[in-house]
């Protein structure tokens, strides 16, 4: 999924999270320029449900990638 960012068409990032992290229920990002790119995933185990938050990353693949070692940390040990 592209949208329109005014200048050019961008890859929504919540999608891109959608598709790459199990279990995701929810997802909302942004960006302003004082705190730069942040996110929230709300992901879904057999055992409980996991709220993960990062912000202050610099790309948008940077917040990608942390949120996705952040839900890993969350879910692993208790496996």
């Amino acid at each position: 999924m592209k949208t329109h960012a005014g200048l050019r068409e961008v890859k929504h990032s919540g999608v891109r999270l959608l598709g790459e992290i199990d279990n995701t229920i929810a997802v909302k990002t942004g960006f302003t320029r004082a705190s730069g790119f942040s996110g929230v995933v709300i992901t879904s185990d057999e055992e409980r449900t996991i709220t993960t938050v990062a912000m202050g990353r610099y790309t948008t693949r940077d917040l990608v990638d942390k949120l996705r070692e952040l839900i890993g940390a969350a879910i692993e040990p208790t496996r």
